[in-house]
């Protein structure tokens, strides 16, 4: 995940949170001067829902094992992000 995606969230959740605070506010979220539109910040929004739901499931999958390990493996396959942690680590393998 970006750190783009990061920082709109982010900057959409306060919008949300303020926007339930005072429901007659017109909110604007910006990434530097560039006005986002509602539809993208939407998007984002449900790409990181559906990306821990991912994790999650991939975890539940993985209930064999021990926690961490599931939760690392679901991280690191869904995220392909590299070395995993606990008994996924870079000495051992996936096998």
């Amino acid at each position: 995940m970006t750190a783009l995606r990061v920082m709109l969230l982010l900057k959409q959740t306060a919008n949300e949170f303020q926007k339930h605070l005072r429901p007659r506010t017109i909110l604007v979220t910006r990434i530097g001067s560039r006005r986002v539109k509602e539809e993208v910040g939407a998007r984002v929004i449900g790409f990181v829902t559906l990306y821990l739901l991912l994790y999650l499931a991939g975890a539940l999958a993985l209930t064999g094992i021990d926690p961490l390990t599931a939760i690392g493996g679901s991280i690191v396959s869904v995220g392909n992000v590299g070395p995993a942690f606990a008994d996924l680590d870079p000495t051992d393998n996936y096998g």
